[in-house]
């Protein structure tokens, strides 16, 4: 059980650490406008619903890469029960993401694409743990 949480715990710090990296990346890259206050809500507002499409695929990368290094982190670590414990860090991504996106308004297709990677990309980084044990294995026989 402990090694559970300490692999949802671990986790899911990672995966919000690659999250916040990609997304620092890709706020290097699309920078906003020149003159836009940071410290004005309305126009927070504005830059953030009229972002750009490539700007929201980086975003989109981001919150999918992070669930999948948060899933591999977590399977690496927990317990017997680790795809379930992967699970918990996708889910709580998923809910980390709802939260962001009721304080910081998105394009709704981008909110309903992101809720739809999140989980299955968690997912996707259990199989990887998975298949590299099963390679490794086979090397080793």
């Amino acid at each position: 059980m402990l090694k559970n949480v300490l692999g949802v715990v671990v986790g899911l710090f990672i995966g919000l650490v690659m999250l916040g990296f990609i997304e620092f990346v890709g706020q290097l890259v699309f920078a906003p406008k020149e003159g836009v206050d940071i410290n004005d809500p309305v126009a927070m507002q504005e830059l953030q619903t009229n972002q750009p499409i490539p700007k929201l695929v980086v975003l989109l990368a981001a919150w999918s890469l992070g669930a999948v290094a948060g899933g591999w982190v977590c399977c690496e670590l927990a317990g017997p029960q680790r795809i379930k414990a992967a699970l918990v860090v996708g889910f709580l991504l998923q809910l980390i993401s709802i939260r962001v996106f009721m304080k910081v308004p998105h394009p709704l297709w981008f909110v309903i694409v992101t809720q739809l990677v999140i989980l299955p990309s968690a997912f996707g980084g259990t199989r990887i743990t998975l298949f590299i044990e099963n390679w490794y294995r086979g090397k080793r026989s």
